[in-house]
């Protein structure tokens, strides 16, 4: 159970419309626990035999094949679906079962509880196991593998194993019961995936009383979700992806009871919020590089749905979507190793062939959908717009010429960036508010933090995020000021946590100067986030590229009365080899390298590995954490004290060039 504490915090956050909206939530699910169990529900029986099935919109390739190199990896990993094998947060080609168990914590070996779902309290880990260790299969991206290997080759053991996934999960999931119709995320996940999966599925020859039940769980799911899109203070990611599932499955199945109704309030929905989540310079009002990748997906497949049923999305809702890809993909172009600030949980939305945070595939799919590219150079635009896939471009990590800086000061972050190829430099400073709303769910204590990438490799890096339920210490370990590459005063932590995803005091962040030219780019911001403590501490920070000399000069104006203790962290790579001599933090990586100069008189200390003090992780992806290296940098000040860094950026060894390496999931 939460604390009393927790519940306090998060009321406050709560205006009126909310608590009515959660009282008449509670008093839903009192009544439901009386009537799921006893079937008092709307029934929904086929309005259309599966052979005579006409949807709404198609989302199949019309005319275009895939590659042969393409089609080999389709198949292997929809052969690894059909072994019940699946490959998600820190498992690869993780068996679940000869018969599937949807109900387990596999990182725990926890069996969640199957009661009706008022009952299931998902955020309790030691009992109910990692809720989202749970939902990943059940988000049923393999639905969607089996069925592209079905289309592409028409073997019937893939269309075959589709239907069998489906018949264990509707088995084992029976309505209203369990962690898998707890949140209605996921049940709007889950409805994207089925209907891409029955779409490129229409030419199976599917049983009757397969599609039977499957037409009903879909019912059932447009129904729930009808009841339960997120407001107030959860009205971030999961609205979108609630609204997306219904929107989706009411404009395929427009015979689903209450379908126009709810078409039109999804679609009216979708409108708002990304006006809403988005700035319009095109970051997400999140602060979490991870969840715009998961936004994106949301929309991007919702302005499809509409211009196929002949009812496209209106031109702010399709220019901020090109802004938000505009902004990922400026990312991008500093390497595929992405500044991931704030949450990352490796939420997507659809496997169509490509990582879900490679930046690469949302360039080519608003290539296709903004301009006029004929072909794809990931696979996902050719899923979605039906164009000839180019068997290389994909593959490799395409760069314009030489880097130019950008500011986006109303997200609040800004590229300090200059060469090209594999001497590229690319500093990420963040400047930005905590996170989105009143909770600020996805944020971390990161105000004027930094990253380096050279030659499209990370160098210095955010650690990551790892963990949301399980082991509380470690999830506001990684969202900390000290593990984020900032300054941090009398070890406290700029924002206040006060829950897993749930802020209380908040750091407001300022930009003070931007200036880029040909020679240098230089920004300066400021941050309350001392302000607070007996004696108030001001900070300021500035970063000055000097593009021909390839150095960064990094310099902290920290300002008190008492004595104050200030820390600085510098939190690299895993992959970094990293050596401290004589005031100078030597890094090296891949024929990469740079040379961090410490201010004279500090105290210095190189970390990796460390469970005690939790520095020196990094975290890739949900549930991964492993050693790497950080070096704090600590000292003590009494009334106004500057502390300069000089970084040099040493060109790349081409010969030592290194390419990411595309992936897909399974």
């Amino acid at each position: 159970m939460q604390s009393l504490h927790w519940y306090y915090h998060r009321l406050r956050r709560m205006d009126l419309s909310e608590i009515l909206w959660r009282i008449g939530g509670a008093s839903r699910e009192l009544i439901d626990l009386a009537r799921i169990p006893t079937g008092l529900f709307p029934k929904t029986h086929p309005a259309v035999a599966w052979a005579a099935l006409e949807p709404g919109f198609s989302v199949r390739p019309a005319v275009h094949r895939l590659p042969e190199a393409r089609l080999t990896e389709l198949r292997a990993a929809a052969d690894r679906v059909l072994e019940n094998r699946l490959s998600f947060f820190q498992h690869a080609d993780l068996h679940l079962g000869d018969d599937i168990d949807w109900h387990r914590d596999w990182n725990q070996g926890l069996a969640a509880p199957t009661a009706p779902c008022p009952l299931v309290d998902y955020r309790v880990a030691s009992v109910s196991g990692d809720c989202k260790e749970v939902w990943e299969p059940s988000r049923h991206h393999q639905l969607v593998v089996l069925a592209r290997a079905w289309f592409q080759t028409r073997d019937a053991k893939y269309g075959d194993g589709a239907v069998r996934v489906w018949e264990s999960w509707l088995d084992a999931n029976p309505f209203g019961h369990g962690m898998n119709w707890k949140n209605p995320l996921e049940l709007g996940v889950r409805l994207v995936n089925w209907v891409w999966a029955l779409d490129l599925l229409r030419d199976y020859p599917m049983r009757e009383s397969s599609w039977a039940r499957i037409h009903v769980a879909l019912a059932q799911h447009v129904w729930d979700l009808g009841r339960k899109f997120s407001r107030g203070s959860s009205a971030n990611n999961h609205l979108v992806g609630e609204a997306a599932g219904v929107f989706v499955a009411t404009s395929y199945l427009p015979m689903l009871p209450d379908s126009a109704r709810l078409r039109a309030l999804t679609r009216e929905i979708l409108c708002r919020e990304i006006l809403s989540q988005f700035h319009c310079d095109g970051g997400t009002q999140e602060q979490a590089l991870g969840y715009q990748f998961f936004s994106i997906q949301f929309f991007t497949v919702c302005a499809l749905v509409g211009e196929r049923t002949g009812e496209p999305m209106p031109p702010d809702y399709l220019d901020r979507l090109q802004r938000a890809c505009a902004y990922l993909a400026t990312f991008g172009e500093g390497g595929n190793e992405l500044p991931f600030y704030g949450d990352k949980d490796d939420g997507y939305v659809l496997n169509l062939g490509d990582h879900s945070h490679d930046v690469r595939w949302v360039s080519a799919v608003s290539r296709v959908m903004f301009g006029d590219a004929r072909v794809a150079t990931c696979e996902t635009a050719y899923w979605l717009f039906d164009v000839p896939l180019e068997t290389q471009a994909g593959h490799e990590d395409t760069t314009p010429g030489a880097l130019r800086s950008h500011a986006w000061p109303e997200s609040g972050h800004y590229l300090l960036q200059c060469g090209e190829g594999a001497n590229r430099i690319s500093v990420h400073v963040d400047c930005a508010p905590l996170g989105y709303g009143s909770i600020a769910a996805h944020g971390h204590a990161d105000a004027l933090a930094f990253d380096i990438r050279l030659g499209g490799l990370a160098m210095l890096v955010d650690p990551g995020t790892f963990d949301y339920f399980t082991q509380p210490d470690w999830r506001d370990a990684f969202r900390r000021t000290l593990n984020h590459n900032t300054a941090c005063i009398d070890d406290e932590d700029q924002s206040e946590m006060l829950g897993a995803f749930l802020w209380g005091r908040r750091t407001t962040a300022t930009p003070l100067c931007w200036q880029d030219d040909e020679a240098v780019t230089f920004f300066r911001g400021a941050h309350d986030g001392y302000a607070v403590l007996v004696d108030p501490v001001s900070v300021e920070r500035s970063y000055c590229l000097d593009k021909a000399r390839r150095v960064l000069e990094v310099e902290d104006d920290v300002r008190g009365q008492a004595p104050h203790r200030y820390a600085a962290a510098f939190h690299f790579h895993p992959d970094c080899a990293v050596t401290v001599i004589d005031g100078v933090v030597e890094v090296t990586r891949c024929g990469r390298s740079l040379s961090l100069r410490l201010p004279e008189g500090v105290d210095v200390a190189m970390f990796r590995g460390d469970e005690k003090q939790r520095l020196g992780w990094f975290s890739a992806g949900y549930h991964h954490k492993q050693p790497a290296t950080t070096v704090v940098v600590r000292t003590t000040f009494e009334g106004a004290c500057k502390l300069r860094y000089a970084i040099a950026l040493n060109a790349a060894d081409a010969a030592a060039e290194s390419r990411p390496v595309r992936r897909a999931r399974a």
